[in-house]
């Protein structure tokens, strides 16, 4: 069985496997802002302590854009309101222009 404990950067990517007697150190020296355990207080992973000077990551709804709302025809002549984010607005004109 693998016993090296992953550690994860404050962002949420993997840092690095440890061996419990290093970990354990790194611990005690206040390393480490979350440890998550187990029931049998077995340590199934570590979150790093981030600094003020690391820089955040960007919110997840930058990547997304926003919701645009848009009237769309339907084959039977009737409207109807749709949210759409505009990556698939702009897909959807290109796979039609082709």
């Amino acid at each position: 069985m693998n016993s090296l404990i992953p550690v994860y950067r404050p962002d949420g990517r993997l840092f690095e496997r440890v061996s419990p007697a290093q970990f354990a150190r790194q611990e005690a020296s206040g390393t480490y802002a979350t440890v998550v355990r187990r029931r049998k207080r077995l340590v199934c992973r570590a979150i790093l302590r981030g600094s003020p000077d690391d820089p955040t990551s960007p919110a997840l709804s930058t990547y997304q854009g926003s919701r645009f709302v848009f009237r769309e025809k339907l084959e039977s002549g009737l409207h109807c309101w749709k949210l759409k984010t505009p990556d698939v607005m702009f897909l959807e004109a290109r796979d039609r222009a082709a």
